[in-house]
């Protein structure tokens, strides 16, 4: 019997990232230069987030070491600079759909913990299935010793149905037709109206 196994093909989930520095967010476009993303506003699939360690090297895709079931993975041992991070899909139309936001800054973390324990994690939203639409309110300054950072403060501004271009983790859904013919994506975008994607 053969092994089901093919090498990767440089199949990849596009980033959004969130300049700590800066205080602004970036992704790439379709030919692949990093853009600022104002505004970010996105749908967040946080049900989906994966925690772990980080380890992000210049010119390279990050290596990875995700928690399993809820329990910290232990720091793996060829990682030593690896951080604790976390990475989770988001999706808008105005930056090109899907995107991937992963980040090991303790101002994206903090953010992304606040919005999932405070606004996400009980919500009776979320339990009907909808996912909610996330809004960079605005980004503080937080200095240190080593200089000023920057920490975005999110919130969820809506919920919506899942658009079929943003996969649930384990399985992808199957594309949904609403009852006006239509794809369950324009209903998302018809949703989201009052949204400045």
């Amino acid at each position: 019997m053969p092994l089901n196994l093919e090498p990767r093909t440089g199949d990849f989930v596009p980033y959004l990232k969130f300049n700590g520095k800066a205080g602004r967010w970036y992704t790439r476009n379709d030919v692949g230069e990093e853009v600022e993303v104002t505004d970010m506003t996105a749908i967040f699939d946080l049900a989906g987030i994966r925690t772990g360690w980080i380890h992000f090297a210049e010119g390279e895709p990050p290596q990875t070491a995700w928690d399993v079931n809820g329990a910290i993975a232990p720091r793996p041992t060829d990682m030593p600079k690896a951080k604790r991070g976390f990475a989770v899909n988001v999706f808008a139309p105005k930056f090109g759909g899907l995107r991937e936001f992963s980040s090991t800054s303790n101002g994206a973390i903090i953010a992304v913990r606040d919005l999932f324990n405070g606004l996400f994690e009980n919500a009776p939203e979320r339990r009907q299935g909808k996912v909610p639409v996330v809004k960079c309110e605005k980004v503080l300054p937080v200095k240190s010793k080593f200089g000023t950072n920057f920490e975005p403060v999110l919130k969820i501004i809506k919920w919506v149905d899942r658009p079929v271009g943003l996969p649930e983790t384990a399985t992808p859904p199957e594309p949904k037709i609403a009852s006006s013919g239509k794809s369950a994506d324009s209903d998302f975008n018809d949703s989201i109206d009052d949204v400045p994607f």
